[in-house]
């Protein structure tokens, strides 16, 4: 028996009513799809500003650092270098003793050297842009160098695997101020006589350790009260890296920092 014409509107109002659900649905899902992925893209957004701004507060944080490092070696050892030339010299008596004026003159002399190679390490910390050209390794090496011509140190550099650079120049550079800052923490506080630094290069992180042979120190305790120690974890953390301080009283400091690298593309 054929359906009656009541049957055949009854069905195709179903159908209708089923494909407007399922257009409906398909509606709200289109349209919660670009809600989430709206507000991914927002957050992503976000996120991004907020890793940008906090850079740049590192980023001035690390050159304030630098800068007030520089001030107050200027102050400390330029100065006071200059200071005590400017005396030797006022005391210069030529013609009423013309050794001991003579012994002054060479003393004076010496004290210029001094003061002239204090400006070029200075003037090295703050060219930091151009030693990185060629390459966080280079510049390390330089100061390590600059540590070594200086005679107070023994110093020695290790270097293993595939030598790569870290994701961008301002990381390098941030990375490079957190090696000059654990260099100068040595050099103010450990009493050593030896560093040593070494570059461990994988296909992922950059492994950089800075040892020395000084008095070593309780991490627990500095780490509670040392805002220095806890402004160079934080910066590390923001390039994406860690620091792990090892050292006890007597037993000298190693820093170890793990940098990502930068990854080849297929093309390269």
């Amino acid at each position: 028996m054929p359906p009656s014409s009541n049957d055949i509107i009854v069905q195709v109002i179903a159908i209708t009513g089923i494909f407007l659900i399922v257009a409906c649905f398909l509606l709200v899902y289109v349209n919660s799809y670009n809600l989430r992925k709206k507000r991914h893209l927002q957050e992503k957004k976000d996120m991004q500003q907020a890793f940008e701004q906090e850079l740049m507060k590192s980023q001035m944080e690390v050159q304030e650092q630098t800068l007030q490092t520089i001030a107050s070696d200027i102050h400390d050892n330029v100065g006071q270098l200059l200071s005590l030339t400017r005396i030797s010299l006022s005391t210069v008596n030529v013609s009423g003793q013309p050794d001991k004026a003579k012994e002054k003159i060479e003393g004076a002399m010496n004290l210029l050297d001094t003061s002239i190679k204090e400006l070029r390490q200075l003037a090295a910390v703050l060219h930091a842009e151009n030693l990185l050209k060629t390459g966080l390794q280079h510049a390390v090496e330089r100061e390590l160098e600059r540590l070594s011509k200086a005679g107070d140190y023994e110093t020695a550099f290790h270097s293993t695997g595939n030598k790569t650079s870290l994701t961008d120049p301002q990381t390098e550079l941030i990375a490079f101020r957190i090696v000059q800052e654990l260099l100068n923490n040595t050099i103010k506080h450990a009493a050593a006589s030896r560093i040593e630094i070494s570059f461990d290069y994988s296909n992922e992180y950059l492994r950089i350790s800075v040892a020395d042979n000084g008095r070593g120190f309780d991490t627990t305790a500095s780490m509670g009260s040392g805002m220095g120690l806890l402004n160079l974890i934080k910066r590390t953390k923001m390039i994406g890296g860690d620091l792990v301080l090892e050292s006890a009283e007597n037993s000298g400091t190693k820093a170890v920092l793990n940098f990502p690298v930068k990854t080849k593309s297929s093309n390269e």
